[in-house]
């Protein structure tokens, strides 16, 4: 019995799809989880919201500051 295989992208695609979108300078405003996601999907690669979620924190401290917005969503934008 064969096992079954995994679908969807690797991670390494999505945080790779991040890193483009960083330097394209898409996060000059600040943006939400879901725009990114939107943006992705616009570039067909689709994604699990986690995914997006962890690729976006795992650049916070060097690259992205992540604050909370009016309606407690986490927003991020490029450091200045």
């Amino acid at each position: 019995m064969e096992k079954p295989k995994r679908s969807g992208l690797r991670t390494s695609v999505v945080a790779s799809a991040v890193d483009s979108l960083i330097e394209e300078d898409f996060f000059k405003e600040f943006k939400n989880s879901s725009q990114v996601l939107d943006e992705l999907k616009r570039r067909n690669i689709s994604s699990k919201p986690q995914s997006v979620i962890n690729a976006l924190n795992h650049r916070v401290p060097k690259i992205l500051d992540r604050v909370k917005d009016e309606h407690g969503r986490w927003v991020y934008r490029k450091r200045a």
